[in-house]
């Protein structure tokens, strides 16, 4: 492998640099091997979300400081099952009490027990089985997937805090308002949470705008449902919401879609938006609108929430208020295990009469197959009538089942309705399922105008599939989730080919999520998303860029910026030291110097992440000779202990050069500035560092400062650092080139680059193809492709 590379370097240094690109045919190969796991600050951000106990983890003053910027409303979020625990944390629980404790169990499964908690998962397969109430006391309260710390937020102040405290500790941040929410996107293992259950500002407005004049309803961030329905309501018009009171109306729910009672008449719920207040992941409040940040205006209107930004309110449009009717139906016979209901059908501005007209047919059908059924229709003279009737017939639980779904097309009812009736009845003998049926071609958009799949407006129903969770056996309940993903959903998926899930019913396991939630859509809402949310600050469970991330099952997120699909433009800088630098001279330099005087005058055209790999080498010649190259073919297989360097040497030349020389960054600048034009004796003359040495090609820091090898000869390793320099599009790196290669930065770039780098052994490599494979349980592959001629030397 050495020769081969010797030869490839030796052919490409002779090269003039348009023609290396023009001619390359041969990928860089790095193998890196980890020998420690480092959480800091600075690298984070391309690794891992710190977690308490790493090095990052902020003190106790820090919080402390956040919570004297959110003006005292940060919490330490407790779980609600605590005095159900003799031991909270691994301490003793002297919140401990059997009365509260069965009390809580009694309550469990009402919506109404978690939202006032800030932390509390309502699904409780986002719990990690932690703190769970139904387990023996004895059982420790642990953190589990709960967040450390909420901020109690009442303004976009609070937001910019909270958002600017995750970014700069590199902390997981979590957005939730209710808790309602069945795919784990408002709870996250040791996150800061921002809880907008609060923010319930409401008011009414006479809206006019090119694309809308009429009445219109401005949200808080935490306004709920029925909330929404009974201010409307006050002023005798309605809103598009939910089915379940208690769900947030500003955030998932409008975000992913948002289908209600009122879908068929008017649409979806983000089909309705005439405006979004947002806060990034920059800090930034902005509107956003059909001519203000219009793209992301379309990525809210159904790309899903906690993905884009915090929405602070919302603005849509309201209606006239209207009779609706309700018809509700039961068949008792063996139509399935678990029955056949409709509960209920909703018709909003119909008379009862003309909803039990549309209806008759279908009796009569019963009737005529002896099916033993029973219903019932009433009419309501206003929609929120209706709504309130319907709440004391239906129930809104989510804490007790595991939860999938797949969209049904109009087309396999009508032209394939045996298969469907199979397959329904196949899911109906192993648990239940249920259906949200609308007609959402009503709306009067394209399916292009807003995020949401463009499938949802083909979809009969949304087939919804439900296994039981248990409690006292975790293990099982997982089992029952993997059953909706790998038997119960599969029968529906074969006969809907290239079909769909609905964003806020989805399975959480779905495979093929970006396809399948959100279909022709999510290339582009990836491209919004990498321009709003560069640092991937918003984290979600199948959210738009998740694949960025692994989640491990203790909670920690691994970035994978390797993965992410899209980028155009990556290369490798193999940064080659100046003569006579120590490694600790030159990786302080780049970092501390070197880096901060490129970030300031390209500005916001810097790539989007610029990562040095630094070369560990001795602190000084080892004692034994590097180990002969070897051709791949005729080396020998090597045990464990043949991937260290030597056990021969000594304990001096195995101590890699980390901390003999650490000055701080001015005076690093002053002396490497200093040295620029010194030759290496020179330079030790000057530092009274001994006698002058003659100057030569042995002179070099990879000469006296051997690489640490584990295969191949030290001699090759002429580099101090390779540099993956990661850039959106081409576009991007023209920017950042125009601005590079002007008169003034380019003198300004190229006097430093001289005071620590050797120009004459300088190569600049571009990707062409990058394949990750990551360990058994952890599968997640990718493959990017980086067109070669988009690569310059700069």
């Amino acid at each position: 492998m050495s020769q081969l590379y010797r030869r490839i370097k030796s052919h490409l240094l002779g090269m003039p640099f348009a023609s290396f690109i023009g001619s390359l045919f041969a990928v860089v190969v790095a193998v890196v091997l980890a020998m420690r796991y480092e959480n800091t600050v600075t690298s984070a951000r391309l690794q891992c979300r710190s977690f308490p106990g790493d090095p990052s983890w902020p003190s106790d003053d820090i919080w402390a400081d956040l919570n004297n910027t959110v003006h005292g409303r940060l919490i330490a979020a407790a779980p609600i099952a605590a005095p159900c625990h003799t031991s909270v944390f691994g301490q003793p629980n002297a919140l401990f009490n059997e009365d509260v404790c069965a009390t809580l169990r009694d309550n469990w499964f009402f919506p109404e027990t978690h939202l006032p908690s800030p932390s509390s998962p309502m699904a409780y397969a986002f719990s990690n089985n932690s703190c769970n109430p139904f387990l023996d006391d004895s059982t420790p309260c642990t953190i589990g997937s709960h967040p450390v710390y909420v901020v109690n937020a009442t303004s976009s102040g609070d937001f910019q805090a909270a958002i600017r405290f995750a970014r700069d500790h590199n902390i997981r941040l979590v957005v939730r308002n209710t808790g309602h929410d069945y795919l784990g996107k408002s709870t996250g293992a040791h996150s800061l949470t921002l809880w907008t259950h609060h923010m319930k500002s409401i008011q009414l407005l006479k809206y006019q705008s090119t694309q809308y004049t009429g009445p219109a309803i401005k949200v808080g961030a935490g306004v709920e449902g029925m909330e929404a329905y009974k201010f409307a309501a006050s002023h005798d018009l309605v809103v598009v919401g939910g089915n379940c009171p208690t769900v947030g109306f500003v955030g998932g729910f409008t975000q992913g879609g948002g289908h209600g009672p009122l879908a068929s008449k008017y649409g979806l719920s983000a089909d309705q938006v005439l405006e979004w207040e947002v806060v990034t992941s920059s800090g930034e409040v902005v509107t956003a609108s059909a001519t203000q940040n219009n793209d992301l205006f379309w990525a809210l209107r159904g790309g899903g929430g906690g993905t884009f930004g915090v929405v602070s309110s919302l603005t849509v449009k309201a209606f006239p208020d209207a009779q609706t009717s309700l018809a509700t139906m039961a068949i008792l016979n063996d139509a399935a295990p678990f029955g056949f209901m409709i509960s209920p059908a909703i018709a909003p501005g119909l008379a009862a009469a003309k909803l039990d007209d549309l209806i008759q047919p279908f009796i009569t059908r019963l009737n005529n197959l002896g099916l033993e059924h029973q219903y019932y229709f009433t009419g309501y003279p206003t929609f929120i009538e209706s709504y309130e009737a319907l709440q004391l017939i239906s129930s809104w639980n989510v804490s007790d089942y595991n939860v999938g779904s797949r969209l049904i097309p109009r087309d396999l009812a009508t032209q394939n309705p045996e298969a469907l009736v199979e397959a329904i009845r196949y899911i109906s003998s192993k648990t239940i399922m249920s259906g949200v049926s609308y007609n959402l071609k009503s709306s009067g958009l394209a399916p292009g105008d807003v995020a949401v799949n463009p499938y949802l407006r083909q979809a009969l129903f949304s087939a919804t599939v439900g296994t039981p969770i248990d409690y006292a056996n975790w293990t099982a309940t997982k089992l029952a989730q993997d059953m909706i993903t790998n038997d119960l959903l599969p029968s529906l998926e074969k006969l809907t080919p290239g079909g769909a899930a609905y964003l806020n019913e989805a399975d959480f396991q779905q495979p093929n999520f970006q396809r399948t939630i959100y279909g022709d859509h999510y290339e582009k809402l990836q491209s919004i998303k990498r321009k709003y949310d560069p640092e991937g600050i918003f984290y979600a469970v199948t959210a738009v860029g998740s694949e960025d991330w692994v989640e491990t099952e203790d909670g920690r997120l691994f970035a994978l910026l390797d993965a992410r699909m899209g980028f155009q433009e990556v290369s490798e800088y193999f940064g080659m030291p100046k003569v006579g630098l120590i490694p600790t001279q030159f990786h302080t330099y780049c970092d501390a110097v070197h880096v901060p005087l490129l970030k300031t005058p390209v500005g916001s055209t810097f790539p989007l992440s610029h990562t040095h790999h630094f070369i560990t080498r001795y602190k000084e010649q080892p004692q034994t000779s590097d180990p002969s190259p070897l051709d791949d073919e005729s080396r020998p297989h090597e045990s464990p202990s043949d991937a260290t360097p030597s056990a021969n040497h000594n304990a001096a030349a195995t101590e890699s050069y980390n901390n003999d020389y650490n000055p701080s960054a001015d005076v690093m600048a002053e002396e490497m500035h200093a040295d620029a034009g010194a030759s290496l004796g020179q330079q030790k003359q000057r530092r009274g560092g001994g006698d002058a040495e003659e100057d030569g090609d042995d002179n070099s820091s990879a000469a006296h400062y051997p690489a640490v090898m584990y295969r191949g000869q030290s001699s090759d390793v002429q580099y101090g650092a390779i540099t993956m320099i990661v850039r959106e599009d081409k576009a991007c790196f023209e920017r950042f080139r125009a601005v590079f290669t002007s008169d003034k930065v380019a003198r300004r770039m190229v006097t430093d680059e001289a005071a620590f780098l050797d120009h004459g052994l300088r190569l600049v490599v571009a990707l062409t193809k990058s394949a990750v494979t990551y360990r058994a349980g952890q599968s997640r592959a990718a493959t990017i492709l980086h067109p070669l001629s988009e690569t310059a030397n700069i």
